[in-house]
């Protein structure tokens, strides 16, 4: 029953398998592997989006940043563990996950989200504001 709970909050919260504009798609929607196995996960992002983040989301934590990939730039990967986790995204387009193998402590929901373009966050204080 809790994978099936899982799915579900995958599904309402990424609109998985919708194809339509506007809708980031990750499939498959679920996946369950056993320790040893090697699983690819592969999100589609907006169309026109440039910058494509993942994130891992462990029972019972936040979400947490894996990696992202912005237009043909290098990508980010300082979330990403070390040796079984890969990511890439050939062409600026699509995006694959790669976990290879996998172990239990790998059991999370994998998010995958788009953007038009990176927010840049300034340190600089804000007139009138706290920091």
């Amino acid at each position: 029953m809790g994978s099936r709970l899982l799915c579900w909050v995958t599904l309402c919260v990424l609109g998985v398998g919708h194809t339509r504009a506007g809708v980031v798609s990750q499939s498959p929607g679920y996946r369950v592997a056993g320790r040893g196995q090697n699983v690819t996960l592969r999100c589609d992002p907006i169309p026109g989006h440039q910058v494509l983040y993942w994130y891992r989301q462990m029972l019972g934590q936040g979400p947490e940043y894996l990696t992202y990939f912005q237009g043909k730039e290098e990508p980010d990967k300082s979330g990403m563990p070390k040796n079984r986790f890969s990511a890439e995204r050939p062409e600026s387009t699509y995006s694959y996950l790669k976990i290879q193998p996998v172990e239990p402590k790998d059991s999370a929901v994998y998010l995958c989200a788009s953007s038009p373009t990176t927010l840049r966050f300034s340190l600089e204080k804000a007139p009138g504001s706290r920091l």
